[in-house]
């Protein structure tokens, strides 16, 4: 994805999935994917979680507005999507994985 710094960045906290003024959107979610789908090999993004909300419904095909807030992801999270065998079978592989973020308690 390319464009000047903060393009398409989500600016408010509500309606994400419908899109901000200036914002992310569904449509924006879309043509991530399709840019994705293109290279035909593993692809990694990183996003705001509010972003990547919204790709992961899309990616399988559900409506934004209604549930991308369902997806709950931790700061520094890993998540990955793909497919079942082909492009018609899309599915969530890994969501809000944080194995690998270190705790306070982890510190001492």
């Amino acid at each position: 994805m390319t464009g000047p710094p903060g393009e398409g960045s989500l600016r408010c906290t509500q309606g994400h999935a419908t899109g901000c003024p200036g914002g992310e959107s569904p449509a924006r979610a879309d043509n991530a994917l399709n840019l994705v789908r293109a290279v035909g090999g593993d692809v990694l993004l990183f996003s705001s979680g509010h972003f990547i909300r919204v790709l992961a419904a899309r990616c399988i095909e559900l409506e934004p507005s209604v549930h991308s807030m369902s997806f709950l992801l931790s700061t520094a999270s890993l998540s990955a999507v793909g497919y079942e065998h082909d492009l018609s079978r899309p599915v969530i592989r890994l969501w809000n994985d944080t194995h690998h973020v270190r705790t306070p308690q982890d510190r001492t």
